[in-house]
């Protein structure tokens, strides 16, 4: 095992190593449980043979007993033990079979018992009880001439045999199982020390060709953290490591690269940073005086750096005439914030040159650009301060928002659609903002801002907020909404915000 391989392998080798010691280990161990099972069974059998040889034996002096106490008083009572040591001996007998049943020389040597018992009671035990029933006199001298202790002694003889063996067969089950514990004891032994020399392997294993190579690669990529860009990366170890130091280090190369370019670049960014700040402040029209008794503000949050889809500009027209423009262009970003000055300034030039709002429209649309693939909405209005009428299109924007001294509200909806590639017409409407009244435009960042609920800001909410405050000054009222806004989203806008308030004072009472 070395460079190359893999760490499912080397893990699946250590498995393989641990799946055949325990399989090893388990066979041999239920190997040697059942050898002692049986074992201690031939070791119990022993005993109860060794039990049961006892009491045959018993059961035959009975018989014994029995049969000589009656020949010699011609009583019945004297003849029970000899009926009962008949039965237990044929009960014993069967008994012993079974439990020296695997020994075939116990076997024999229980026949040997069968049969010279057998002998005894056919030959002269039942024959000397018939005579004393016949003859019930003559029962000392049956005895005497009969020859039944002979046999009996033979019967001695043969159960003395039997008992012999089956001790000798106790000693060799008793033997039988002291080896195969000590094989058990052999075994489990074996096993501990095969897993541990397992195990002791496995940590050498893992420690040399896995952990060693992730401990240089740590290392390394320590090293590359920290900046040290030629610090070498170790390419030894398992495959999976190798991979990850190959792709290290490619990072790493890829890493220069960039440092590389970023070094060039910033260069260039320092020589433009100015061009973009000067760009997205363009975008923020620097709103001159206000005529007197009108007061105007307006407030841009782009919804991703310092350049927005969004604009607005206000401007004279003349001493007592107020142009405004606001427009909302898809997207975000330099280019983007390029596209929407340029769009913003068209309008403007054109409400300059006396063209009505909803004409402005129409000579934007058809200027916009030769492919016409943009989206912008817009909204164009011009008032004459003096009186507070004026005139208004909006191409596809929110409506705008009036509201008179008294609370009413009213809305400026759309005279045409979106500005984009598809042509129309864009119709100029008039409108009034009476004294004590509000005017304000917004775009859809404003409606469409969402809470961490899901929820959005909405016009009611805007028209709310807009009706608590005094329009003293616009400033504060774009201020407060634009707050509000950040302060519903938690600000994280995901579109542009623009507003812009036209405040016309009160009359004195």
């Amino acid at each position: 095992m070395g460079a190359g391989t893999s760490i499912r392998s080397i893990l699946t080798r250590i498995t393989v190593v641990y799946l055949l010691i325990i399989a090893t280990g388990g066979l041999l161990t239920l190997w040697a449980l059942g050898a002692n099972a049986d074992a201690e069974q031939a070791v119990r059998n022993a005993q109860v043979a060794a039990v049961q040889e006892a009491l045959l034996r018993s059961s035959y002096s009975d018989q014994e007993t029995g049969q000589r106490g009656f020949v010699i008083s011609a009583e019945e009572q004297f003849l029970e033990p000899y009926r009962r040591g008949i039965d237990a001996t044929t009960r014993l007998t069967a008994d012993l079979r079974v439990s020296i049943g695997d020994s075939p020389e116990l076997l024999e040597r229980l026949s040997a018992v069968t049969d010279a018992g057998e002998r005894w009671r056919t030959e002269h035990a039942e024959p000397e009880i018939a005579a004393t029933r016949e003859n019930p006199g003559s029962g000392a001298s049956v005895v005497a001439l009969s020859g039944g202790k002979a046999r009996f002694d033979e019967l001695r003889a043969r159960l003395d045999e039997l008992a012999s063996g089956i001790a000798d067969e106790s000693v060799s089950a008793i033997d039988s199982s002291t080896v195969v514990t000590n094989r058990f004891r052999l075994i489990v032994a074996g096993t501990v020390i095969s897993a541990i020399l397992a195990t002791v392997l496995a940590v050498v294993w893992v420690r040399r060709y896995v952990l060693n190579p992730l401990s240089q690669l740590v290392e390394a990529v320590g090293a590359v953290r920290a900046e040290e860009l030629d610090f070498p990366l170790p390419l030894t170890g398992p495959e999976e490591l190798v991979a990850v130091s190959t792709t290290v280090a490619a990072m790493r190369a890829r890493l220069v690269r960039m440092i590389d370019q970023a070094t060039r670049s910033r260069a260039a960014l320092e020589q433009s940073a100015i061009v973009v700040l000067q760009l997205g402040a363009a975008l923020q029209s620097e709103l001159g005086d206000s005529p007197d008794g009108w007061t105007v503000a307006g407030g841009l949050r782009p919804a991703e750096g310092v350049l927005a889809g969004d604009c607005y500009d206000v401007f004279a027209l003349s001493d007592s005439v107020v142009g405004l423009v606001v427009l909302d262009i898809v997207g975000h970003g330099a280019e983007v914030a390029l596209t929407a000055l340029k769009a913003k300034e068209m309008i403007v030039g054109s409400l300059r040159s006396g063209a009505e709002p909803g004409e402005a429209m129409r000579i934007l649309y058809e200027n916009f650009g030769e492919d016409r693939t943009e989206f912008l909405t817009a909204i164009a209005l011009v008032v004459d301060t003096t009186s507070g009428r004026g005139t208004y299109a909006n191409a596809g924007h929110p409506p705008a928002l009036v509201f008179e001294h008294g609370g009413a509200q009213h809305e400026l909806a759309p005279t045409g659609p979106l500005v984009g590639p598809v042509d129309a017409e864009w119709r100029t409407e008039a409108v009034t903002l009476e004294e004590g009244g509000k005017l304000v435009v917004f775009t859809d960042g404003v409606l469409e801002a969402r809470s961490s609920d899901n929820e959005f800001f909405g016009v009611d909410r805007l028209a709310e907020l807009v009706l608590s405050m005094p329009c003293i000054e616009a400033e504060r009222v774009v201020q407060q909404c634009l707050d509000t806004v950040d302060d519903f989203t938690s600000r994280n806008n995901a579109d542009d915000v623009s507003i812009v308030v036209v405040c016309r004072d009160c009359p004195p009472n």
